[in-house]
């Protein structure tokens, strides 16, 4: 009897179970995460083909994976949680992960059946874009830019343009460039080209808006941060010098115009040598609120030696 009774729940929480999966990962065109292009897709298509018919198990391990993380309680079904383990299936989770986003041929498919709270919904999207750009490899580039301009949320099209700046191709940068969007900001701050700093400081320049200045100057202070262009692998890199002075240039400007600290914290990353002088130049040029907000950034900037 109670062999039968525990058979019973087991086989309710399957039922419910795939119901809240179905609903959780894209079956057909109408509900994928990222839409492809015919021949991208055609391209794609071969590729999960090809994996699939070598080894199914990455494929199971990443349903698996999600499956596991859905029947979680919501006080630790975090998103954070499942992009790691996801990124724990390294190389073998391309495929997969490139089918459950745009092909929707593998196993995580079971019609559109919804009953799905968005937000979840929304987490898993994150985590498969987030693991998928973590590798890394150009066959997931079509992925990443189709979820950076029509990610149905503005998670799904940040954790995209991160992806993407990883290597910041000229395809991936035209994109980011082109827009001026939270998501083009966050990829833009990790693309470690001159072109994206002038994009982010042309920005931070054309806003009067201090919630929108806050973003745009850290995406800088992280793009031209001394830590990051001191450290040996990018010490003789000749686009460090230009990224860093186009940066610290912006973000003084920036500290003259307005209150929010975040122009500060982010020159204060940048420690670029010439900084104390751009202060003592754009001060000549302030007004008398713009000199006392100068003055309390010179205050608190501490220059290497």
């Amino acid at each position: 009897m109670v062999g039968d009774v525990a058979m019973k729940r087991f086989f309710v929480r399957a039922a419910l179970l795939g119901l809240t999966l179905a609903g959780a990962l894209p079956a057909g065109a109408a509900g994928q995460a990222v839409t492809l292009g015919d021949d991208d897709r055609r391209t794609l298509e071969t590729v999960v083909q090809k994996a699939r018919a070598a080894d199914v198990r990455p494929f199971a391990t990443l349903e698996r994976v999600v499956k596991d993380w859905l029947v979680l309680p919501p006080g630790r079904r975090h998103g954070a949680l499942l992009s790691m383990q996801l990124q724990a299936m390294g190389s073998a989770g391309l495929a997969p992960l490139i089918d459950a986003l745009a092909i929707g041929g593998g196993e995580l498919d079971g019609g559109l059946c919804g009953g799905l709270d968005p937000r979840v919904r929304q987490a898993v999207e994150v985590a498969l874009v987030e693991a998928l750009g973590n590798l890394d490899d150009a066959r997931a580039r079509p992925v990443l830019l189709g979820a950076f301009t029509e990610g149905r949320s503005p998670a799904v099209r940040a954790v995209a343009a991160r992806g993407m700046s990883r290597t910041c191709d000229d395809a991936a940068l035209g994109l980011l460039l082109a827009r001026s969007s939270d998501a083009a900001v966050e990829g833009l701050g990790r693309c470690l080209r001159p072109e994206a700093a002038e994009r982010l400081a042309a920005l931070l320049g054309e806003t009067h808006d201090e919630n929108r200045a806050g973003p745009i100057a850290a995406a800088l202070g992280r793009l031209a941060s001394d830590l990051l262009w001191s450290a040996p692998p990018r010490r003789d890199d000749p686009a460090g010098p230009r990224i860093r002075l186009v940066a610290a240039r912006a973000l003084v400007a920036a500290s003259a115009r307005f209150d929010d600290d975040e122009p500060v914290r982010s020159l204060a990353i940048v420690r670029h040598p010439d900084t104390l002088a751009l202060i003592d130049e754009a001060h000549r040029a302030a007004d008398a609120a713009g000199r006392s907000r100068l003055d309390r950034a010179k205050s608190r900037i501490r220059l290497p030696r």
